[in-house]
């Protein structure tokens, strides 16, 4: 039976290939693919601590800009009654400088520092409005440098 010996002789071999593959791939896995694996793992962590990193501050910055937003608004309105109020008194003032015989002076006189009252709180909550504007428009500034100072340098790798 001498093609026994050549089978038996090819399979030997086939399982002793089969073998070495194994330890071959073994060893390759243990070397090269795990080692990539938690490389890869590394680098997803940091992925999401980037991709957390800047949605909080592109939320921040939004956050920021509907402040500045508010402020002008603010200030718009605070500009609005102030020039209300002006109105008021100059025509409070008006009416009397123009006689009026009816109309006790007493009475005019604490009307007119009402409205002269009521015209500087106005222009007080203007100028509160305008710093509240200025520093919500230096924080919208410092945020806008921030994010693109992150888009610039996102992450100083160490390996």
């Amino acid at each position: 039976m001498p093609l026994r010996d050549v089978f038996e002789s090819s399979f030997d071999s086939d399982i002793d290939l089969v073998g070495r593959t194994k330890e071959t791939t073994d060893h390759l896995k243990a070397r090269v693919v795990e080692a990539l694996d938690a490389r890869r793992k590394e680098h997803d962590i940091q992925r999401g601590a980037l991709k957390l990193e800047w949605t909080k501050m592109t939320k921040s910055l939004h956050d920021c800009e509907d402040m500045v937003e508010k402020c002008r608004v603010t200030l718009k309105l605070r500009e609005e009654s102030l020039r209300k109020a002006r109105e008021n008194a100059l025509r409070s003032e008006s009416i009397n400088i123009s006689p009026s015989m009816s109309t006790d002076p007493m009475k005019r006189r604490r009307e007119m520092e009402k409205k002269k009252r009521i015209e500087e709180e106005a222009v007080i909550k203007k100028v509160e409005a305008e710093k509240q504007l200025a520093v919500c428009s230096a924080e919208l500034r410092r945020k806008r440098k921030e994010l693109e100072c992150a888009k610039v340098n996102p992450v100083a790798f160490t390996y």
